[in-house]
């Protein structure tokens, strides 16, 4: 495969991880983890005491929705089609590319396991 294809597939592999990391600092992710609603998690983010949750709770909350925030900020998600596009190879190319990296999208792996 070509040096672009390479390029595309090491791109999109990174989106993938980068979206797997902030989906489990989703909002309905940490409440969760701290076994609290997503209401209590915005009322203990606005500053709001909230039975069960102590001030390190709340500490550990704001630094899981920084981390997520930087998250997202460092690259935007992008499709395989966006990706292929953006470094000019097909699809196919970038999909057989990945094939024989034998990457697995922890994305579709996790709805995978779930189901």
């Amino acid at each position: 495969m070509s040096t672009k294809t390479l390029q595309a597939a090491r791109e999109y592999i990174e989106g993938c991880k980068t979206k797997a990391e902030q989906f489990e600092l989703s909002d309905r992710s940490l409440a969760r983890k701290f076994g609290c609603s997503r209401r209590a998690l915005y009322k203990a983010l606005d500053g709001q005491k909230i039975p069960g949750l102590t001030n390190e709770h709340t500490r550990t909350l704001r630094q899981c929705v920084k981390e997520r925030d930087r998250l997202e900020a460092k690259a935007p998600y992008r499709s395989k089609a966006q990706v292929a596009k953006i470094h000019g190879v097909t699809e196919f190319a970038l999909n057989r590319q990945l094939e024989m990296m034998g990457w697995v999208n922890p994305l579709t792996a996790r709805k995978r396991g779930a189901a």
